[in-house]
């Protein structure tokens, strides 16, 4: 077994050394001051002689040969030395490879990091953009909502304006048309009779009354009502027969003693009413005002085509001009 000739160790696969052609001797790499790499040439390089420099002097070889001990001329100091190298080796690796995970750990995260900072960036960014479209949309609706319940408050102003005017036209209207029955009388309760002339059953019933029958220019029939009753008979005094017609009027009382068959000869009997001419309008008006009125008011009556209420005796009359004003004057009535 080959020993180096300068530490007496022993030449083996972990000590490599060089054996000098002239002299034989055996030195180890490290001992004849030559490098790992140096070695590694040598080994690698094919008839190669090498010497020492015991034989060589100072003059420096012209070829170098080296050569390595086979692998059986390895003793138990090797085997220890190899498993001292092994153990080191895996040190290194286990060290190496701890290196390689931390970084490899810290690398993963600081992407993970830049991409989770990445993401929630866009994601802020798109909710911030939606928060802003949002608030838009929210103040244009409220700007919206403001404009739409300006225009319903000036429209609600203007329907309440219009409905007064119309009310008012409508007022007006039923004052005119009301006016042009202001000559005429409506006398109900008389039996209708063949061949009968109202004119002069209505002279007959003014006989009875004792008031003046010259003024009225005509009498009329009305057309027959779908009930039993008799269609009043409508008296038209002329422009000159207002006094008359007033008179009439004030007698009215009278006329209730005066039965149907007093005036016709016929089988009815039942009793005269004399009234002022209505127009529908103003006798629906009045019949409901009747209706609804008379457990509050004292007195509803008729003048000049007028509907007039009064609470009491004292009380000041009002005039209800249209439905409204009998819910209104209700309310004032229930809240004293």
């Amino acid at each position: 077994m080959a020993k180096c000739a300068a530490c007496t160790t022993l030449v083996t696969k972990k000590k490599p050394g060089l054996q000098c052609s002239k002299c034989k001797k055996w030195l180890h790499g490290t001992c004849a001051a030559i490098s790992t790499d140096q070695l590694n040439a040598l080994f690698l390089t094919e008839s190669v002689e090498w010497m020492c420099k015991a034989c060589t002097g100072k003059a420096r070889p012209a070829r170098l040969s080296c050569i390595l001990p086979d692998a059986e001329e390895d003793d138990g100091v090797t085997d220890t030395e190899d498993a001292s190298a092994d153990k080191m080796t895996k040190v290194s690796l286990t060290n190496i490879k701890r290196e390689i995970q931390l970084t490899i750990r810290d690398e993963v995260k600081r992407e993970i990091q830049a991409v989770f900072r990445e993401e929630m960036q866009r994601t802020m960014q798109y909710l911030s953009d939606k928060i802003d479209d949002y608030e838009k949309c929210q103040k244009e609706s409220k700007e919206r909502i403001s404009n739409l319940e300006k225009n319903v408050h000036n429209l609600t102003n203007t329907c309440v304006h219009l409905q007064k005017y119309n009310g008012a036209l409508e007022q007006k209207i039923m004052d005119m048309e009301q006016s042009t029955r202001k000559l005429n009388l409506e006398i109900v309760g008389i039996e209708v009779l063949p061949d009968e002339n109202p004119k002069i059953i209505i002279e007959k019933l003014g006989d009875l009354m004792k008031v003046s029958s010259k003024e009225i220019e005509s009498a009329t029939r009305g057309a027959p009502r779908s009930n039993a009753k008799p269609a009043p008979i409508t008296v038209k005094f002329s422009s000159s027969g207002a006094a008359a017609r007033d008179a009439w009027l004030k007698q009215r009382r009278a006329a209730r003693a005066v039965t149907s068959d007093m005036l016709t000869g016929g089988s009815q009997t039942s009793a005269v009413y004399v009234n002022e001419d209505l127009i529908p309008e103003t006798r629906e008006l009045f019949w409901r005002t009747r209706a609804e009125l008379r457990d509050v008011c004292k007195y509803i009556w008729l003048s000049d085509g007028k509907v007039l209420v009064k609470q009491t005796d004292g009380a000041k009359a009002s005039r209800i001009k249209c439905v409204n004003d009998i819910g209104d004057i209700k309310k004032v009535i229930v809240n004293k």
